[in-house]
């Protein structure tokens, strides 16, 4: 695929009602799909320059530490893949899911707690309800999305797994609880060295007099 280098040519009122309505539901601006757009050949699907903007946006924020923010883009493109295109967004909920355990990480949790869908959820992820699983476990073996989910949210032969992580309440929060010890061990090196210098006072005072 070749990259144009004349000026742009498409413009945003010349983007027809279907292209305007998914760039809606997808929260992407038609001045930045523009953008995209120009950069490539006019015969480039716009489903593939949707999906572009979504992933390079996607990586950007992650880049950045925006990591919930991230997360809602991975899974607005998913629903995108899934649903427009019809294929399987397996390695795109992964990538979310991949942000939300680095979140719960770098807020101190230890473990999380998988949630199932409910009631409309299917029988293999609900067997999942409720597993506490340490993070780097799941970081390692990735059990969601659910390898074995069978539920077909957009009816396109593709399993859409929804279930997801929240911390573990039983889960220690590390940096808290290493902060504590911190200050443990801090406040008894420092009684110690408070009582020496008030003995080393008393007697300075005692010998001046």
């Amino acid at each position: 695929m070749s990259i144009k280098n004349t000026p742009p040519e498409l413009k945003v009122n010349e983007l027809d009602s279907s292209v305007l309505g998914k760039l809606d539901r997808y929260g992407i601006s038609p001045r930045k799909f523009i953008k995209f757009k120009n950069q490539f050949s006019t015969k480039t699907r716009d489903n593939y320059i949707i999906r572009m903007i979504l992933d390079s946006d996607a990586r950007k924020l992650g880049s950045k530490g925006h990591l919930e923010d991230a997360k809602d883009v991975y899974g607005r493109l998913a629903s995108f893949i899934a649903s427009e295109d019809g294929e399987n967004p397996v390695e795109t909920l992964k990538n979310m899911h991949r942000l939300s355990l680095r979140q719960y990480s770098r807020l101190g949790y230890s473990s999380v707690r998988i949630n199932n869908c409910g009631e409309g959820g299917c029988r293999e992820c609900k067997a999942l309800g409720n597993k506490i699983i340490d993070i780097s476990e799941a970081l390692q073996k990735m059990p969601l999305p659910n390898p074995l989910c069978s539920f077909d949210l957009y009816r396109n032969g593709h399993s859409f797994c929804r279930c997801s992580y929240e911390p573990a309440k039983e889960s220690v929060k590390i940096k808290s609880k290493k902060r504590r010890e911190e200050k443990t061990n801090r406040n008894s090196y420092l009684v110690p060295a408070a009582l020496i210098i008030f003995l080393i006072l008393v007697v300075f005072y005692i010998i001046s007099f």
